[in-house]
């Protein structure tokens, strides 16, 4: 038995269509911890413990490699943040 290529549908697109259709893609941008922290401007535990906040965005996934949150949703996060820089102060 021979291994045939068998079409199963064709799309027929102007140039500049298929060009738009590649500068806008469809997937949503994702990010994981990295990518949060630099534009944070916080180290990769510090996002770990702002994820586990309620305020914070839920990750659209978990994967093998850990969790991953729509880029978006971190930048909404990101405009509402009430930063507060430096170590916490602890009680004596």
């Amino acid at each position: 038995m021979g291994h045939e290529a068998e079409l199963v549908g064709l799309d027929v697109s102007r140039q500049a269509d298929f060009e738009d259709e590649l500068l806008n893609p469809t997937m949503p941008e994702l990010v994981g911890v990295t990518e949060i922290a630099e534009a944070l401007g916080v180290s990769k535990q510090r996002v770990s413990e702002l994820s586990q906040q309620d305020v914070f965005p839920r990750p659209v996934s978990r994967l093998a490699a850990g969790a991953v949150w729509l880029a978006s949703s971190v930048r909404r996060f990101q405009e509402v943040w009430p930063r507060k820089p430096g170590r916490s102060v602890r009680a004596v």
